[in-house]
């Protein structure tokens, strides 16, 4: 039988909590209770169309709900406090304790609907290119696209503990207000119970706090994310995993472990938690990188006690592969691009102090002593193993670019020297600055077009029928003409803005790849703001590459896997500019497009001990 709380009835209920603490952190009917809110919570704040809904403080309200609904005894008590919560701003939402028998009632003719359109979602200013609004509620207002749900549409879903929940997913609007409009009394109540919460100057030590922060951004995910259909992810079970996890936390710092633990199997290297208060923790300044299977020194600051092609074997006490496995496992994204940035983590620690560094150099095991003096970033680690300049020209005649540091600026300057070499390389391995795509134009013999980017155009929960709108932008080529052959060096920490450099050299043959497998997200990022100051960012958006191919994940492969070596960091060379100079040279380009196309190998990369493999 449905049950709603007649707006009367509801303004004399008096709302129970029940105190921190009064039940087991274990209990499952804790749990239950919470996940039950948290489904009903991005229902209706994402697809209840009325003026309520759209006017209440949503961060508040998960704050609050999540404290008052997660002590109920029994399903009768946990749909009480729902429909307490939810019927002011969701007057003609139902509570069943069984299915309901159908998902449509007949369309009312003769009367304006009101109804969500979500292009992507809008979340906060923070964000381009995304939208949310309900047609028809402005006027003069233009529909985001075409489709739309319509009077009589319902959205009918399980929420645990025996309770099911319907709501119309289109309102009719009448006197410029969505109708039915709910208790004014009962509304008021309910906004002044969420201002008197003062989540403001609430701390991640609040129980009620974290939990907000799971149901918020879990709910984007599950109504938003556009790639559930790409990653095996079992998101119902992320969200009971993420309570349990946020409930044992008690501060700050457990908190984005909570979540960043829940967004990993997302694999969206977008996908990070933003801290902006986040203070007292540093790395060493050590590049570390994973190779020959070792954990190994890649680069240091001048007057470090750790050497290129040092060993790592343990970091304070730690065994360094136990100790990257951990941080991987908070790190979003495909393998290669977790493992790359669980490396710039390595060794992360409260500032002002000291990580004690196993290694072994030369077979002999040693213990260094190094302070946590770097500032940590998950995307680049802070040190570099080589400074290059912007620009050089090798001994044999090769420009190198260092496209980190190419600006638009830079490019005017160096873009004769381009114009005269022979062969370039041009090295994103360290990043890339907004030169790149003005360099593209001086690359490209003629009209390019960029990736193919998805906006999904939401209507019903849980991504139920999305469509998705195409995307895409063409770039005309710019004189003087760069006709030299080039490689491009790559590797995991390219991602979003520099993939799309690297797709569309890829897609129109513009140079030879050469490296590692890029990051594999693509398209607009949004940022979901939580209460506290944590900020969830993902992406927002599928991307495929020119061809229609799916690029999620799998990002742009190398025409040559080309990775060092110990012995070569130990003798301080970067081999994989080695490499790409040899491909350049007038006759092992011509191996390069000839021998090694199947599979040959020259004989200096041999020599040189170089692992090299062919991407097919």
């Amino acid at each position: 039988m449905h049950r709603r709380i007649s707006p009367i009835v509801l303004a004399a209920l008096i709302v129970v909590t029940v105190a921190p603490g009064a039940i087991a952190l274990s209990s499952d009917e804790q749990l239950e209770n919470t996940i039950a809110f948290a489904r009903l919570y991005g229902y209706v704040r994402f697809f209840y169309p009325s003026d309520e809904a759209a006017s209440v403080d949503w961060e508040a309200f998960a704050v609050v709900g999540a404290e008052e609904t997660k002590g109920a005894r029994d399903s009768k008590e946990l749909e009480r406090i729902l429909l307490e919560l939810f019927v002011p701003v969701a007057p003609s939402l139902e509570i069943s304790t069984r299915l309901p028998e159908s998902t449509r009632s007949p369309e009312t003719t003769g009367q304006t609907p009101v109804t969500w359109q979500h292009f992507g979602v809008w979340l906060s200013d923070q964000t381009y290119g995304f939208g949310s609004q309900r047609l028809n509620r402005k006027p003069d207002q233009e529909a985001f696209f075409e489709k739309h749900a319509v009077l009589g549409e319902y959205g009918e879903y399980y929420l645990g503990r025996g309770l099911w929940c319907r709501w119309p997913l289109a309102v009719a609007l009448a006197d410029n207000r969505t109708m039915p409009e709910s208790d004014r009394e009962t509304l008021e109540a309910l906004q002044r119970r969420l201002l008197a919460a003062g989540t403001a100057e609430r701390s991640y030590r609040d129980e009620g706090l974290r939990l907000a922060a799971v149901v918020m951004s879990w709910n984007v995910f599950k109504h938003f994310y556009p790639y559930f259909d790409v990653v095996e992810v079992d998101w119902e079970q992320s969200l009971r995993t993420a309570i349990e996890s946020a409930l044992l936390a008690t501060d700050r710092s457990g908190l984005v472990a909570s979540l960043e633990r829940m967004i990993a199997g997302l694999e969206d290297c977008h996908a990070v938690v933003f801290d902006e208060l986040a203070t007292g923790e540093m790395v060493p300044a050590v590049r570390f990188a994973f190779v020959d299977e070792s954990i190994v020194v890649m680069g240091t600051d001048e007057g470090s006690p750790l050497m290129q092609g040092d060993v790592i074997t343990e970091i304070d006490g730690v065994a360094v592969g136990q100790a990257l496995a951990q941080l991987k496992k908070r790190v979003s994204g495909g393998e290669a691009v977790r493992q790359h940035r669980a490396l710039n983590l390595l060794g992360r620690g409260l500032v002002g102090s000291t990580a004690t560094i196993g290694y072994i150099r030369s077979g002999k095991t040693n213990q260094a002593a190094v302070p946590r003096n770097r500032e940590m970033n998950l995307f680049f680690s802070k040190t570099t193993p080589w400074e290059y300049p912007v620009f050089r020209v090798l001994d044999n005649g090769v420009a190198h670019v260092n496209l980190r540091h190419l600006d638009k600026v830079a490019l005017s300057e160096i873009l004769g020297g381009l114009i005269d070499a022979e062969a370039i390389v041009l090295d994103y391995r360290w990043g890339g600055n907004n030169g790149v795509f003005e360099l593209l134009k001086h690359l490209a013999e003629g009209p390019v077009e960029s990736p193919r980017w998805h906006m999904p155009l939401v209507v019903y929960p849980n991504l139920r029928d999305v469509e998705y709108e195409e995307v895409s932008w063409t770039l005309e080529p710019n004189e003087p003409h760069i006709a030299a052959p080039v490689v491009v060096l790559q590797n995991p920490s390219v991602v979003s803005a520099g993939e799309t450099f690297l797709g569309i050299v890829e897609f129109y043959e513009i140079a030879t790849l050469i490296g590692e497998r890029s990051g594999g997200c693509n398209g607009n990022a949004n940022f979901i703001p939580l209460p506290g100051g944590l900020r969830v960012m993902f992406t927002g958006m599928r991307t495929e590459k020119q061809d229609g191919s799916q690029h999620h994940v799998i990002g742009i492969r190398p025409d040559f896997q080309v990775e060092p070596t110990i012995a070569g960091l130990t003798q301080g060379r970067d081999e994989v500019l080695e490499f790409a100079v040899r491909v350049l040279d007038k006759e092992a380009a011509r191996l390069a497009r000839e021998d090694l196309v199947v599979g040959g190998v020259p004989q200096e990369a041999v020599e040189a001990n170089i692992t090299e493999r062919r991407v097919n």
